[in-house]
């Protein structure tokens, strides 16, 4: 079983959606992944290297507190959604708890 997508932004949990045809607009700081370790034991698994930083970005037409790009670059993005289900301070702090 792989990780989920998913970063910490703003106190938030955003989960990739694997959408296509949105437009970037402007950085708006950084997002933290948490580490994966999906497969225990494997060289290069991320499980010990820590947490991810990405940039953020805008997304046009789109509230970030619902939604944010997140990458290393404006034309390397994968759009991210908060998850009304999975909201609030434990569910991020279950994110890098967890691993």
């Amino acid at each position: 079983m792989s990780c989920a997508y998913v970063v910490a932004y703003d106190g938030r949990a955003y989960w990739g959606t694997g959408d296509g045809g949105f437009e970037v607009r402007e950085s708006i700081g950084t997002a933290t992944q948490p580490p994966c370790d999906d497969t225990p034991g494997a060289e290069g698994d991320g499980g010990t290297g820590g947490a991810g930083v990405l940039t953020a970005y805008r997304v046009e037409g789109l509230d970030t507190g619902t939604a944010i790009a997140v990458g290393t670059s404006p034309d390397d993005v994968v759009l991210t959604r908060v998850d009304p289900d999975k909201l609030g301070a434990d569910v991020v702090r279950e994110l890098f708890e967890g691993n």
